[in-house]
């Protein structure tokens, strides 16, 4: 866990650095509009997957998505870019940001910035309800395995009590 709290914030911290317009805005409010951004952000990729938060990770995803259907992006980046004039299409330089420009360095092939936040957030959701089922399936397994022991310890003492009279 703790190793899963040092990679959180190591990266959180990291694409805070990284993003031009963090270095950009001059108010410190700015700043930590786009810092708590940064973390939210990894939050929502490592609340499942380090922390066990499976089920706060889909809740999470499915309402980043719902809003961005909603207002058309995340209410956070146009927040920060009406707050600080900043134009209106400038992008959250979040993991999947730098993920995309990547590929598109690699590929020469320019992608939408939704076709990858979308993809991380829909496999985000298949790999939490995964690990969910994953757990049901293994507590059932244990409740059937204890239940089988109890059952035969049950048994053996009724047989005993037999003997013993």
């Amino acid at each position: 866990m703790f190793n899963s709290i040092i990679i959180f914030n190591l990266s959180s911290l990291f694409f805070s650095y990284i993003d031009e317009v963090l270095h950009k805005c001059c108010s410190f409010k700015g700043k930590a509009i786009i810092v708590f951004h940064h973390y939210l952000s990894m939050f929502l990729l490592f609340s499942g997957t380090f922390f066990g938060y499976n089920k706060v990770c889909i809740f999470t995803v499915l309402t980043v998505l719902i809003t961005w259907l909603i207002f058309g992006d995340c209410i956070i980046s146009q927040w920060v870019n009406k707050s600080f004039d900043l134009p209106i299409d400038t992008e959250f330089q979040s993991i999947t940001y730098h993920f995309r420009k990547m590929i598109c360095k690699l590929t020469d092939i320019e992608l939408n910035n939704w076709i990858i936040d979308i993809f991380v957030l829909g496999i985000l959701i298949l790999y939490n309800i995964y690990i969910i089922y994953q757990n049901r399936s293994i507590t059932v397994d244990n409740v059937n395995k204890t239940n089988i022991i109890l059952e035969e310890l049950d048994s053996n003492a009724s047989k005993k009590t037999k003997e013993d009279e």
